[in-house]
């Protein structure tokens, strides 16, 4: 397997792009749950956490396309996945911290799915099946999904609901990807 821990191949762009990931994931997914009412103080502190996430996705993105740590077609897609998601973060903290409309970032993120799906695929199939990262990389899809009916008001409290709990799995996965599979910790043949 042709992956960072895997074969003992250190992604420290991996974990500093998830160590900043792990933030607007929590901070939406608690502010749904805690009723947030999304007014412009709020908005503006979830906001920052989405420039966090931006700076830091686009910070792996870079590095895996210059060092190519992971040789290849692996580099290659742990850049494209970090680097439509600081988009997305961008959207996020534009939304959020200028009050414009939502369901852009929405419609970013319905988009977004279809690329996610495709890179998903071609880890697969380029060798990357260990269950948890599969598990990771198609949280990411159920997140992006749970944004557009968020955003869109689609099934109202459901949707967030939805939402929210996508973000809660989405920023375990993320812990995961920032520890196991980035080669902190030995991810074995299953993580």
């Amino acid at each position: 397997m042709p992956f960072a821990g895997a074969v003992g191949v250190p992604a420290p762009a991996v974990t500093i792009g998830m160590s900043g990931l792990i933030f607007p994931l929590w901070a939406i997914g608690a502010a749904i749950f805690l009723g947030y009412e999304f007014t412009p103080a709020e908005g503006k502190a979830l906001g920052a956490t989405c420039l966090v996430g931006c700076y830091s996705l686009s910070f792996q993105g870079f590095w895996h396309i210059i060092a190519n740590p992971l040789g290849g077609v692996f580099s290659i897609i742990f850049a494209t996945i970090p680097f439509m998601y600081a988009v997305t973060w961008l959207v996020g903290f534009m939304v959020n911290t200028f009050g414009f409309d939502g369901k852009v970032l929405g419609q970013v993120c319905l988009q977004e799915m279809v690329p996610q799906i495709i890179a998903s695929v071609a880890c697969w199939m380029a060798g990357g099946t260990q269950p948890m990262l599969q598990i990771d990389l198609w949280f990411y899809i159920l997140v992006l999904f749970g944004f557009f009916l968020f955003t869109h008001g689609y099934g109202g409290k459901g949707g967030a609901y939805y939402c929210g709990l996508f973000c809660f799995l989405s920023w375990i996965a993320t812990i995961h990807l920032q520890f196991w599979w980035s080669g902190i910790f030995d991810p074995g043949p299953f993580w």
